[in-house]
């Protein structure tokens, strides 16, 4: 995460430094501004920290990868009006973190399914090296 801020910290533009979210959110679906979107990215860096902290299974590479396609989204869908953008940006922020946590889950459940299903196949006398010399005999 913080290498990504200290990639991105170069392309912010002084003069926009004082910009809030909104403001940013305003200004950047007109021309998809790189430093723009850094600098929004500076903006809720502590934000993202906090959100991550509750989900596990996600490298800081994750993170900060999710972050900022979760935060161009926003950049570009954020309507004046709405809640405030930090509370866009966290809703999104905690249902993508939830989404790829779920997945990294299911995964390694079927993986310590099938382990464990397997072991019980060997227990239960199940030989797969039998199995296959009989398939290949039909």
């Amino acid at each position: 995460m913080l290498k990504t801020l200290n990639t991105l910290s170069p392309l912010i533009i002084e003069d926009n430094r004082d910009m809030t979210l909104e403001q940013i959110a305003e200004v950047y679906g007109e021309n998809l501004n790189p430093s723009l979107l850094a600098l929004a990215f500076k903006k809720t860096y502590k934000l993202i920290i906090y959100v991550s902290r509750n989900y596990y299974g996600l490298s800081d590479e994750d993170i900060a990868s999710f972050s900022l396609e979760k935060l161009d989204d926003c950049l570009l869908t954020y309507k004046n009006g709405q809640a405030s953008f930090s509370t866009y940006f966290t809703r999104t922020l905690h249902n993508k973190f939830r989404e790829e946590t779920q997945a990294l889950n299911t995964h390694k459940r079927k993986a310590m399914f099938f382990s464990d299903s397997y072991e019980a196949m060997l227990e239960d006398g199940f030989d797969l090296i039998a199995c296959t010399v009989e398939e290949d005999n039909f």
